[in-house]
């Protein structure tokens, strides 16, 4: 992942819980992706900054990333270094993309209303 001040901060914190995240989300180890632009990182890290936490992840990552506008892999990331609860999301594929947020759905929905 590039370098911010964000990413910087929280690497080891997103290292530990996705070991090959990238702006498609999260892949199997022997996989590579494209690297995580640092301006959606910043996009999601504001966002997110204005929802609540909530203890059981309740909001999948692709709803999240189509309300920002921004990578599969900017919204975990930035909800991992901002400490959400995130967990892996297994679907019906092979690997698991995508992960599950604990972020309040009223705070997302006011955001979205607002924007719209």
């Amino acid at each position: 992942m590039p370098d911010s001040p964000l990413s910087a901060r929280a690497q080891p914190a997103i290292d530990a819980r996705f070991h090959n995240l990238c702006a498609n989300g999260i892949l199997p180890r022997s996989a590579t992706g494209p690297a995580i632009d640092p301006v959606d990182i910043a996009r999601a890290t504001v966002f997110l900054n204005r929802c609540r936490r909530t203890k059981r992840p309740n909001i999948h990552s692709f709803d999240l990333r189509r309300q920002i506008g921004v990578s599969l892999g900017a919204v975990i990331a930035a909800g991992v270094a901002l400490g959400f609860e995130v967990r892996g999301w297994y679907g019906i594929m092979e690997f698991y993309p995508h992960a599950l947020m604990g972020v309040n759905r009223r705070d997302v929905r006011r955001q979205a209303r607002a924007a719209a």
